[in-house]
């Protein structure tokens, strides 16, 4: 592969979106073996601990580069409430379903990701009362029968990447979203036919790059 495939540049004014493939075999070495032993243990399904695996070490690859030290170096740690961080100006968030993981980084210190699978079964019903707080929940319910999954889903990945921005966990969310994202911007991102993506980060404004993270190995 030529270096300028391979060199990983990060405006100030930018966040970049990586396409994770979800093979373990290209990942794992950028773990360390505590690492893998702890996702080996911990993970309860083999596609669980192949997502986490692959998207883990892509991870590490991506801000290794970024941090400049070796991938088995970056020093990830956790907030109060359980969002990774990590020291050096890069925000990050991951997330994956089932044959996609996306990673978003950028130098705001507030980053959220979050990808559904466009033809994924949802009882909209369910999830609109189970999540949304009342303005959202009766937008999506008043949308008309075969666009409803659509918009809900779009309606969810706006929400949840905003949550995993501000670092509060999944929770059913009290205010409308204007007001959870307040002082953030958000943007679904196409990153394939069959996915819905967004993401959320702090302003000022960005611009979004989706790349490959199968380029930087």
């Amino acid at each position: 592969m030529n270096s300028s495939a391979s060199d990983l540049s990060l405006g100030d004014d930018e966040l970049v979106v990586f396409r994770v493939d979800l093979v373990p075999g290209a990942w794992a070495r950028f773990l360390t073996p505590a690492q893998l032993r702890f996702i080996l243990e911990r993970m309860p399904t083999e596609a669980a601990r192949r997502e986490t695996i692959s998207c883990e070490g892509a991870l590490r690859l991506i801000l290794g580069r970024l941090l400049n030290v070796e991938p088995r170096e970056v020093d990830v740690k956790r907030a109060p409430k359980g969002k990774p961080y990590v020291d050096g100006g890069i925000g990050f968030s991951l997330t994956h379903t089932r044959d996609l993981g996306l990673i978003a980084v950028a130098r705001r210190p507030r980053v959220g990701v979050d990808v559904e699978s466009a033809d994924r079964y949802v009882d909209c019903d369910a999830v609109a009362d189970g999540f949304f707080p009342p303005k959202e929940r009766g937008e999506i319910l008043a949308t008309p029968f075969g666009r409803r999954v659509d918009v809900l889903l779009h309606a969810f990945t706006r929400f949840e990447s905003a949550v995993k921005a501000t670092g509060d966990g999944l929770t059913i969310p009290a205010d409308p979203f204007e007001q959870l994202v307040d002082g953030m911007l958000w943007q679904h991102v196409d990153v394939g036919r069959n996915w819905i993506a967004c993401v959320t980060a702090d302003g000022p404004q960005w611009s979004v790059r989706v790349r490959s993270a199968s380029e930087l190995l």
